[in-house]
């Protein structure tokens, strides 16, 4: 359904909001936004309408992906339905010590939720076979997906301590929330070599190194490179690329900073992409 809306921000909250867990959190229920005959409605209405949303996301001026991602949501949760936004990003101390945060505190009908956020993009190592989430890395080698598993984990139980409770009561919350998780964003595996991706299918993709361009390339003619803030859900365009422009923006932005860049391929018309890549440079990864 992400695809079927015309504002290209409808059709990254409906992303945000509508996506399976990469990979599953075992003992925490995941976030559903909610029922279908409700949700397709108000993101058609946002589609018709689509003011509120961006000037809701204005508010927040952080280049961030995440941070972004984060709009989307707290967006939701504030004017999805049925929902009310109680507090976003509440901290949590002990002692001077901050111990945590809650990321998002919303009421949904007459539950309590919690909800714990993240958008990641991990790369499977060239040596491994994608069965462990040890082996799923971010493109800048920052972070891991057993490592985000486990944060996410941590954050869900703050809650049950006494900071979390003290935390709850200080913002008027007496009710203890229910927990949720919502780990969005897509899992690329080695190009042209087997993984076990736990992706849901339409969350997964390929990587390849910069040395290998060439080969993916004369695969056909219809590209297109993101834009960062682009990463968030499928794009729609009309304005794609020969194989000659993308391999010229690639050797130009490599030879700067050299940070992963996502190409998409698209169908003869330049509609919906078929197929999404990271591509990294030739070094990656450089692991310490």
């Amino acid at each position: 359904m992400h695809s079927s809306y015309k504002t290209p921000q409808v059709r990254q909250l409906a992303w945000c909001i509508g996506a399976l867990p990469l990979y599953p959190l075992t003992g925490y229920q995941a976030f559903k936004a909610g029922a279908d005959e409700d949700i397709q409605p108000w993101l058609a209405q946002l589609d018709a309408q689509p003011a509120p949303l961006l000037s809701f996301l204005l508010t927040n001026t952080s280049p961030l992906l995440g941070a972004r991602f984060e709009s989307y949501l707290q967006f939701f949760c504030q004017y999805g339905p049925g929902n009310q936004l109680l507090t976003a990003n509440l901290q949590v101390s002990e002692n001077g010590i901050t111990r945590g945060e809650f990321d998002l505190l919303y009421r949904h009908g007459g539950q309590h939720l919690h909800l714990e956020a993240a958008v990641k993009f991990y790369l499977c190592l060239p040596d491994a076979d994608g069965s462990d989430p040890a082996h799923w890395y971010g493109p800048q080698n920052h972070d891991r997906l057993d490592l985000k598993l486990a944060k996410l984990g941590q954050q869900l139980q703050l809650a049950n301590s006494s900071a979390g409770i003290a935390a709850l009561q200080a913002a008027g919350i007496n009710t203890a929330p229910q927990p949720r998780y919502l780990l969005n964003g897509m899992l690329f595996s080695p190009w042209n070599s087997p993984c076990q991706n736990p992706a849901p299918i339409q969350h997964q993709g390929k990587w390849l190194w910069l040395s290998q361009v060439d080969e993916l390339l004369s695969m056909g003619n219809e590209w297109l490179l993101l834009e960062k803030t682009d990463w968030l859900g499928a794009v729609i365009t009309p304005q794609i690329y020969s194989a000659a422009q993308v391999k010229a923006a690639l050797t130009a932005h490599f030879t700067g900073k050299g940070f992963a860049r996502m190409l998409t391929r698209h169908v003869e018309d330049g509609c919906a992409e078929t197929e999404r890549y990271m591509l990294v440079h030739d070094n990656w990864p450089l692991k310490s």
